[in-house]
């Protein structure tokens, strides 16, 4: 891969409820994935001189949360943070494991501002339940966990070349949740927080839709 702009990593790892391997054989297996990495990544010596991606800090690091790992799904996360660490958009973990997403989305929209994530939309539930919040409310926390707490353990995971991207990524994600109803933390227009339990959106929003970009031929 050394003339290739994308690194695809494969970790086809097989969905058991208890652990495969030892501690020391996933230690050494992350060694190796540094290893290889510094071996075959095309943008190894950019990303090391440019962004300070230093390969074998982050198996270490990785290797150091190890006691964390009680399951398959654990050690696959490791290595997305991991490749998310190499900074490269194009860098990616497939996985055939059983693993269980969150799926039910945030009653609303949000836009993400200098002031925070700020509901945009307020939309309906899956059993039309009323959701007490309004236009405006920053949303502060979701289910007991602060949001930029959440946005940063998921962009952790998020494979992008940029902050900026990898927070965007996370954004699209963060906004569905395994719980229902879940509880909404906010502070109003006025200075008030107060926290809201309400049901998922019944649906997906459809996207607002976006002017076409045109040009005469020349």
């Amino acid at each position: 891969m050394r003339g290739s702009a994308a690194l695809l990593i494969a970790a086809a790892l097989p969905g058991q409820p208890d652990l495969p391997w030892s501690r020391e054989q996933m230690a050494e297996d992350l060694r190796q994935l540094a290893r290889d990495v510094a071996a075959n990544w095309a943008y190894a010596d950019d990303r090391a001189a440019n962004a300070g991606v230093d390969l074998d800090a982050m198996a270490e690091g990785a290797i150091r949360r190890l006691d964390e790992v009680t399951s398959d799904g654990d050690f696959v996360g490791l290595v997305r943070e991991f490749v998310a660490g190499m900074q490269d958009g194009h860098a990616f973990v497939m996985w055939q494991g059983d693993e269980r997403l969150p799926f039910r989305r945030w009653p609303f929209t949000v836009v993400d501002t200098a002031d925070g994530l700020v509901v945009d939309r307020v939309l309906a539930t899956w059993n039309d339940a009323p959701v007490d919040l309004q236009r405006g409310d920053v949303v502060l926390a979701v289910d007991g966990v602060g949001i930029e707490e959440r946005l940063a353990a998921i962009a952790a995971r998020q494979p992008a070349s940029t902050p900026g991207a990898r927070r965007r990524a996370a954004l699209t994600r963060a906004v569905y949740n395994h719980t229902d109803p879940s509880r909404y933390r906010v502070r109003r227009a006025d200075g008030r927080e107060v926290e809201v339990a309400a049901h998922a959106a019944g649906r997906n929003p459809q996207d607002r839709p976006q002017r076409a970009v045109e040009a005469r031929a020349l």
